[in-house]
């Protein structure tokens, strides 16, 4: 059930973010949509990165499953992937409100480096959904 919430809450909101950021790439309003939004899904993203941890940790415990590895790994990208965000990105986004400067397209610099981490996570994602999904079809047919 924790491994569920995890996906809910992270992959929904990491799924919302992305989006709102790719747009807000090219449009002054997509962009302080952006920011705002990033509000509250850096928050889900982060607990539900938690909570999908903390169950894969109690459920890999139970079973013998050959995926594990691959598993923490991914986590493990996706904690390195957080960091970059939550301690370089959201500042930098969090001043620019605080400057009012919130309706200027952000610089490609920053750009340069926050598209591949949205595409990072958003892929990182969706593999580890992908693989609890191959997670179920094995403890079903075990």
């Amino acid at each position: 059930m924790l491994i569920l919430l995890g996906f809910i809450a992270g992959l929904g909101a990491t799924t919302v973010i992305d989006c709102i950021s790719l747009l807000g790439a090219r449009s002054a309003h997509w962009t302080q949509t952006a920011i705002r939004a990033h509000k509250v899904t850096k928050p889900l993203i982060i607990s539900g990165a938690i909570l999908k941890t903390m169950g894969e940790v109690h459920l890999y415990r139970l079973i013998d499953y050959p995926l594990f590895h691959l598993e923490v790994w991914l986590n493990s990208i996706l904690l390195i992937n957080a960091c970059l965000l939550v301690f370089w990105a959201s500042p930098y986004l969090l001043r620019k409100e605080k400057q009012n400067q919130d309706l200027e397209i952000l610089p490609a610099s920053f750009l340069r480096i926050v598209i591949p981490s949205f595409i990072v996570s958003f892929v990182v994602w969706w593999t580890s959904f992908a693989l609890f999904a191959l997670t179920l079809i094995y403890l079903i047919q075990k």
